[in-house]
């Protein structure tokens, strides 16, 4: 028999395999460009989506015009009041995996009713957020043991992040403006790299 082990790490592997066949070039391109024209961009996860929720909010913080994180603290009450001012012209980000939040449901079909954009983030087409989203990135989340694994749910999130910060010289400068305020923060070597790295893209665009 397989060790729960290697049985963790095989999910997380044919997981992220999964993600990667099923992601859209295009797709892509189009999310990113309905990002940066967005007023504001909402980012909503109910139970452990919340964590990643939380994660892809920190990252798009830096390059979007508005971000907000809808659960936070105060659960289905709190999230409902901060999509109250939703519009067309904003975007609403939706992470759901097994086990699904139906407040969450819900909560997309508010966003519809106001003709918000909504990307779905979620293991398969058969969820219940797949079919009320304007685009769909698929992240797999079968584990040998847990209800469901987050390592693909966490390789699309930085495939988005890395498409945003890198679509247009504004955001790498914005990136590297970052690196340069909190280089205080960081270890000589982490900063050199981080540094080194945005300098390559800087040149390419």
């Amino acid at each position: 028999n397989t060790s729960p082990i290697y049985a963790s790490l095989q999910s997380a592997t044919a997981n992220i395999h999964g993600a990667s066949q099923s992601i859209n070039e295009a797709q892509i391109q189009h999310i990113v460009q309905r990002l940066a024209k967005a007023n504001t961009v909402y980012i909503m996860g109910f139970g452990l989506s919340s964590n990643l929720a939380g994660m892809l909010s920190q990252h798009l913080q830096t390059f979007c015009n508005h971000v907000v994180e809808v659960v936070t603290y105060g659960g289905t009450e709190v999230a409902a009041g901060n999509l109250v001012k939703i519009t067309d012209k904003d975007v609403l980000i939706v992470l759901s995996f097994p086990r699904y939040a139906l407040d969450a449901v819900r909560l997309m079909q508010f966003a519809r009713d106001y003709s918000a954009c909504i990307v779905a983030i979620t293991d398969s087409t058969a969820s219940p957020i797949a079919q009320l989203a304007d685009y769909l990135l698929l992240a797999p989340s079968s584990h040998a043991v847990l209800p469901s694994s987050a390592t693909a749910a966490l390789a699309v999130i930085e495939l988005l992040v890395s498409s945003i910060m890198i679509s247009n010289k504004k955001n790498v400068e914005k990136a590297a403006k970052l690196t340069q305020a909190i280089s205080g923060y960081l270890h000589r070597n982490d900063q050199a790299a981080r540094t080194t790295q945005l300098d390559s893209y800087k040149l390419k665009k």
